[in-house]
């Protein structure tokens, strides 16, 4: 079937094995997850009542909450965390910006599943320095999360996508 494109329900479902590349995402995913967990289970005894809910531009806090806000970050990347470790499984469902072949399937699924594999390492570790940043916050170790915070996470998230769609487009 080249040169047309196969709907989704007529891609191949293929069992590809994971590459090492994947496999050290998946690692650093999930460190990032204990990582963050750590975070706030020694950091919630020394807690203030009040700590910073979001973060301006700048980096500074903008405004602040109970201290139970602490716990949603967490609970949120485990969401995304699980959320995509479950979607990478089909990779045969997502949308690609090249037509699926029975050729160019595999190496397009194992792209796309690294892709995911890292942005949900990304993710993680986000998350972990956001915790973090908020702790120090709230405990006056620190005024903000930097104004080059969010410059970085763009460059870091962005970069990684076009990665994958230089990838992609190349011939294998």
């Amino acid at each position: 079937m080249t040169g047309t494109s196969w709907k989704r329900e007529q891609r191949p479902v293929l069992d590809l094995p994971r590459s090492s590349f994947e496999i050290v995402g998946e690692l650093l995913a999930l460190v990032g997850v204990i990582v963050t967990v750590a975070i706030l289970l020694y950091a919630w005894p020394d807690l203030p009542d009040r700590v910073p809910t979001h973060f301006g531009v700048t980096g500074e806090p903008d405004s602040w909450g109970r201290k139970a806000t602490v716990l949603f970050p967490p609970l949120v990347m485990m969401v995304l965390y699980t959320g995509l470790t479950i979607l990478n499984r089909f990779p045969h469902a997502f949308n690609y910006p090249r037509v699926i072949t029975e050729e160019n399937a595999p190496r397009q699924y194992g792209l796309a599943r690294t892709l995911m594999t890292w942005l949900k390492a990304e993710l993680t570790w986000l998350f972990a320095y956001l915790e973090w940043s908020i702790v120090r916050v709230a405990q006056g170790e620190a005024t903000g999360i930097g104004v080059t915070f969010l410059p970085v996470i763009l460059i870091i998230m962005f970069g990684t996508i076009g990665v994958y769609f230089w990838a992609s487009a190349r011939k294998a």
